[in-house]
């Protein structure tokens, strides 16, 4: 399976549509960090540039489980962690 356009990922309804929004700014968020990350030269920047994107990247994992578990705990706790209304 290919990229997915946004509009394309944001019509089809395997989950909840706050999910899919905080996937797709996180997914720009990665994107601005990526960009970072090319650009910058110190190493230690560059580590720092690394861990908020693994960070990132883990909470796309959680929100994967969570949806695809059907595990409404988890996902509640998720969605306090990315700032959605509960």
């Amino acid at each position: 399976m290919g990229l997915v356009r946004f509009k394309k990922f944001i019509s089809e309804g395997g989950a909840p549509l706050w999910v899919r929004f905080s996937v797709g700014a996180i997914v720009l968020r990665l994107n601005n960090l990526r960009a970072q990350l090319e650009a910058e030269d110190d190493e230690k920047k560059r580590d720092i540039i690394l861990g908020k994107m693994n960070a990132l990247v883990g909470m796309i994992s959680g929100l994967g489980i969570a949806v695809g578990g059907s595990d409404a705990v988890l996902l509640k706790k998720i969605k306090g962690i990315i700032g959605g209304k509960k």
